[in-house]
Formats: C-alpha cells, sequence, structure tokens
C-alpha cells in the first residue's frame, strides 16, 4: 500500500498501463536513466522486437538452466 492506503491493483486502469510502459522503457534503457530519452525515440516495431528477442532469450537460458539441474541431479 501507499501514503493513501492503496495497492497497484485499486489503481485506475490509465495509470496502470503508464506503469506498465515505464517499465518497459526501463527494461529496454538497461535500468539506465541516461538511456530513456534514447529508447523513446526508437521505433515501435523495433521495440517491441526487442522485447521479444529478450523474451525468448530468457526462455531459452531457463530451458537449459533446468536441462543442467536435471543433468546435474
Amino acid at each position: 500500500p501507499n501514503d493513501k492506503g492503496s495497492t497497484k491493483d485499486s489503481e485506475p486502469a490509465h495509470i496502470r498501463i503508464a506503469r506498465g510502459w515505464n517499465d518497459a522503457f526501463y527494461f529496454v534503457a538497461g535500468d539506465d536513466l541516461l538511456k530513456v530519452d534514447e529508447v523513446t525515440r526508437i521505433n515501435a516495431t523495433q521495440f517491441f522486437n526487442y522485447l521479444a528477442y529478450r523474451k525468448d532469450k530468457q526462455k531459452k537460458e531457463e530451458f537449459q538452466r533446468n536441462k543442467m539441474a536435471l543433468i546435474n541431479k
């Protein structure tokens, strides 16, 4: 809860959406505040392709970790 006793779930949808976009921009910028402005200049196709690439990469890495965990049992 914040100072007013509400949670993110009780926020209006437009606020939750804005926070989601903010999170995505910071993710693509590598959590570097100085790069966020550069990220906002990337065209939408490049932006979403990068997000998809990172998601696929994360899934592949997780698969490899799980595979290694099974081998090392």
